[in-house]
């Protein structure tokens, strides 16, 4: 059976960067993310080009400043919304019932999972999707020969934040193949953001690690705990 290692926490708190060491150090983990729906996702909603998308993405000082790629025209009930989620007013111009609204880009695919997609098609959409690409995967594992094998992988996912996402990977894999990950950094909140960390009870084997140090600290906390795992 595959396992995946889950890390939990707010942004800029270490995650990817944990993710990228583990994986120098010959851990080989496949990205079996939640977020990689919503990407696609936001990216075709508001017509933004994919180079340009990961452009803002991948770039700080664009990534939190709203912008005219992520506008949109929403109805008032929406943008109420938005505000509770996001905690700030983001309407421009008024049309009518509606208004037109500038988001960052984080600030958009907060509207696209939490607005678009959870209202209508439940909170566990992301989950559901990110099972179905794990069996991709694992029916379509190519071997040093080039042959599709079935294959027992180990995932992971640096964006689980929401307890709803986790029933579809609970069912699939069983508690005792996930490994969650909550981290915590001074002064990191979930301020401003739909997500939170993941309470007490939902994974059976739930580890909260401390970023407070040296950064190679860190990385040989969450080394230690993953080599634990992955070896029982």
């Amino acid at each position: 059976m595959s396992k995946i290692i889950l890390f939990n926490s707010p942004r800029n708190v270490g995650k990817s960067r944990a993710i990228t060491y583990l994986n120098s150090k010959g851990y080989n983990l496949i990205s079996a993310e939640c977020k990689e729906s919503l990407h696609n996702l936001t990216m075709t909603l508001f017509g933004v080009d994919p180079d340009r998308y990961w452009e803002i993405y991948n770039t700080r000082e664009l990534k939190e400043v709203p912008l005219p790629e992520f506008s949109a025209i929403l109805p008032y009930s929406e943008i109420c919304s938005m505000q509770e989620l996001v905690g700030r007013w983001v309407t421009k111009d008024i049309f009518g019932s509606h208004r037109k609204v500038e988001f960052t880009i984080r600030e958009a695919m907060i509207y696209v999972s939490e607005i678009v997609v959870k209202s209508r098609w439940g909170n566990d959409w992301f989950g559901k999707e990110r099972v179905r690409s794990m069996v991709k995967l694992e029916n379509n594992y190519s071997d040093a020969n080039g042959c599709f094998v079935n294959k027992d992988l180990t995932f992971t996912d640096d964006s689980a934040a929401f307890v709803e996402e986790l029933a579809p990977l609970i069912e699939y894999i069983g508690q005792e193949n996930i490994l969650l990950l909550r981290v915590h950094r001074d002064g990191f909140t979930f301020e401003g953001d739909s997500r939170s960390y993941i309470p007490d009870g939902v994974i059976d084997n739930t580890i909260d690690v401390y970023n407070n140090g040296t950064e190679q600290g860190y990385f040989d906390q969450v080394e230690e705990i993953v080599r634990k795992f992955l070896n029982e």
